[in-house]
């Protein structure tokens, strides 16, 4: 792997295959959520269905993404992830097959997805410690730039040709292309010259988990910020997704109406990957919970009813602001958490975040249930700006700066 003085991050060979393979798994995922709501849809199920199948999805993200972590720390990273995107071209062929041949029964579905899961809780966590092995250090922020990009571009692509292959030919076709993205991205990852390089395993499995809890509960900044997405994502992601879908299900042209919105979010996240490369604050914890606040657009546009391009130019401001914040908070964590502990750290970062998602997809129900569909929106939305407001208030969020040299200066 040659790493030039000066070269940037598309320099590295292999760092190009992988965000190609990255991208097209990215565009495949993108599309499932719209194509499999708007098929259970049509299928006469509603939003409850549509929320035990979502969380099908992540409970096994949730329940394996530490152990994924482990793995990833102790095996060679490239070949995790290749397992794990075969994994996922098994389970969405099958369940691409059985869709168009009209056998795919609820609970079968939510097995299939359940394993798509699966292979999400190992390949995670790999992605993270894998790219400062492709970077130099200095280009971290600029490859973590490229990837949100890469996912902003998927967020973008994937639910507008979702919409269309549902309004033309139905929600199979999309489980059909998402599967071939997972097998390309294998293939571009198999190409790649990487050396891997495993650590060797000195710590028992459980003794590498606690090495990674002491590493995450180290620094308040990293934990701090993991519980308030736990909170975002059980009462603000779950309701918007499950909610948000839900006021377009019974519309002229609904799915292409809700593609729109998440492909203008997708487009904003697009712009915020591409300034955030320029980004370089001395306190960059402090500066991306500040863009994340544009976060509340999405939920405060669907609960106020807005018209359409009031609501599409909410989710690209939205978007913009999920964006820099992703990219400020990777590279942070690359620039200070120990290579050999980073996939490790990585996995209870998102371990943290979206534990709660399962029950939040169930609460989505529940919630327009008991608050109306827009009034739990608009406590959506509340959550989304008070839980900022909090995590903002302890000095060790704040203040913790990265000096030129890497090292952080945490107040713990």
């Amino acid at each position: 792997m040659s790493k030039r003085p000066g070269s940037s991050a598309l320099s590295e060979r292999d760092f190009r295959r992988f965000i190609a393979g990255y991208s097209l798994s990215l565009t495949g995922s993108a599309m499932v959520p719209l194509a499999i709501a708007f098929t259970l849809y049509a299928r006469g199920l509603g939003a409850a269905a549509v929320s035990e199948v979502l969380a099908a999805e992540t409970v096994p993200l949730v329940v394996l993404l530490l152990i994924g972590g482990a793995v990833a720390d102790r095996l060679p990273r490239r070949a995790v992830m290749i397992g794990s995107d075969l994994l996922r071209f098994v389970s969405q062929s099958v369940l691409a097959a059985l869709l168009l041949t009209g056998h795919a029964a609820l609970p079968v579905i939510m097995a299939l997805m359940a394993l798509v899961g699966t292979g999400t809780a190992f390949y995670t966590p790999g992605r993270a410690g894998l790219l400062p092995q492709l970077l130099r250090p200095e280009h971290l922020q600029s490859g973590n730039a490229l990837c949100a990009i890469a996912a902003s571009t998927a967020g973008v692509a994937g639910p507008v040709v979702a919409g269309l292959l549902v309004a033309a030919a139905g929600g199979a076709w999309a489980i059909a292309i998402d599967a071939g993205s997972y097998a390309l991205s294998a293939a571009l990852l198999f190409s790649m010259r990487l050396r891997d390089v495993p650590a060797p395993p000195v710590l028992s499995f459980v003794g590498q988990l606690k090495e990674g809890w002491g590493e995450f509960t180290s620094r308040i900044w990293l934990w701090a910020v993991v519980l308030q997405f736990a909170l975002i994502h059980l009462l603000v992601v779950g309701p918007v997704m499950v909610l948000g879908s839900l006021g377009f299900a019974h519309v002229a042209h609904g799915a292409l109406g809700w593609g729109g919105l998440t492909a203008c979010q997708g487009a904003g996240a697009v712009f915020g990957g591409l300034a955030a490369m320029r980004l370089k604050p001395r306190r960059p914890i402090q500066a991306s919970l500040l863009w994340f606040f544009l976060f509340a657009l999405l939920p405060g546009s669907l609960a106020a009813g807005l018209p359409y391009a009031a609501m599409a130019a909410c989710f690209l401001a939205g978007g913009f602001g999920i964006a820099v914040f992703m990219v400020l908070w990777d590279t942070t964590l690359q620039r200070v958490i120990p290579p050999d502990r980073l996939s490790r750290v990585s996995a209870y970062d998102m371990f943290g975040s979206i534990c709660l998602l399962p029950i939040g997809y169930l609460l989505a129900a529940p919630m327009a249930a008991g608050f109306g569909r827009q009034g739990a929106l608009w406590v959506a939305t509340g959550i989304a700006v008070l839980s900022t407001i909090a995590v903002l208030l302890p000095g060790g969020v704040r203040r913790m700066r990265l000096p030129a040299g890497g090292e952080t200066m945490d107040a713990v």
